[in-house]
């Protein structure tokens, strides 16, 4: 029996099939599938097959454009049709997936018992700089110079973590601000515009409780492919599966809790034993998976593993 056989029996068993992914393969699937970085989730994580529908031809569209009109006469209809097709044979989607990874999250329970701001004032770090060299430079380069060194050491000082204002965070502000350079800032934009550091201060709270199961939703497309597989074609047919499904309105419902990342999640289910290859980046099979996993889920593709 072929491997993708092999795979799509125990998918099609409702006693195996919750086996088919591991743990590690379903917290790739929700980072591709969701901006994790802004929930806090965590393991242990599970599969919920609402539906699952084996064997699925997506035939590949193609575009026909064309346009009519009387002979000799300037006015023409045009017409665009998407015909199934025309763009070429096919890709075999084994199955498809909706229902949820269902993950763990803490709700939060501290408090904030304080904020507090410092406001940079401009006019005295000038004030600053005429007291230090009897008036404000005036090479606009020495008096940009001035002034950042001044202002940089403001924000520090207001922040409870000094290494965090950088050059590149201030220039970011000032573009935030409108500002080419610092003079226009002082000049001009400060006018409008303010750098005001916020210091918030939580209070531990509770004990925190269990984490709760967080349902998240999702919609996939499960191809299965053993050793030998092409990488640049597979990951092209993965496009164009997700493209074809989202068209067709096949996609999950938004979470308005969550940020999503793509409609459509693509799963990959690959030989175990692939990641035995060195080529793979990592220093182990099990370092090569965990990389390659990583680096799918920012292209919306889950990676998952079989023997």
């Amino acid at each position: 029996m072929t491997f993708a056989d092999k795979v799509l029996i125990r998918l099609a068993d409702p006693a195996t099939r919750d086996a088919v992914f591991d743990a590690v393969a379903l917290e790739q699937f929700a980072s591709a599938a969701y901006d994790t970085s802004r929930v806090a989730i965590q393991g242990p994580y599970s599969a919920v097959f609402e539906e699952l529908r084996l064997g699925v031809a997506v035939g590949r569209r193609g575009v026909a454009e064309g346009q009519w009109g009387r002979l000799g006469s300037s006015e023409k209809s045009a017409a665009e049709f998407q015909v199934s097709g025309l763009g070429g044979t096919g890709v075999l989607v084994d199955a498809i997936w909706r229902g949820f990874i269902v993950a763990r999250a803490n709700a939060p329970v501290g408090r904030i018992t304080s904020v507090t701001t410092s406001h940079a004032d401009l006019a005295a770090i000038d004030r600053e700089i005429v007291a230090a060299l009897g008036a404000l430079p005036s090479d606009p380069v020495a008096l940009g110079q001035e002034r950042r060194q001044r202002l940089v050491a403001r924000l520090k000082a207001a922040v409870s973590e000094p290494p965090i204002v950088t050059d590149e965070l201030v220039d970011r502000l000032l573009s935030t601000a409108g500002a080419a350079g610092v003079n226009e800032f002082f000049d001009v934009a400060s006018r409008g515009a303010a750098f005001e550091p916020v210091r918030v201060t939580f209070s531990e709270g509770p004990p925190p409780p269990p984490p709760s199961p967080r349902p998240l939703p999702v919609a996939a497309a499960v191809l299965v492919r053993d050793a030998g597989f092409g990488l640049a074609q597979l990951l092209a047919d993965s496009r164009a599966v997700r493209d074809q499904l989202e068209a067709d309105a096949l996609g999950r419902a938004d979470d308005p809790a969550l940020r999503s990342r793509q409609g459509v999640l693509v799963v990959w289910i690959v030989p175990a034993a692939l990641f035995l290859d060195a080529d793979w980046p990592g220093a182990n099979p099990d370092a090569r998976r965990k990389a390659a996993g990583d680096w799918l889920a920012r292209e919306g593709i889950g990676l998952a593993t079989a023997n």
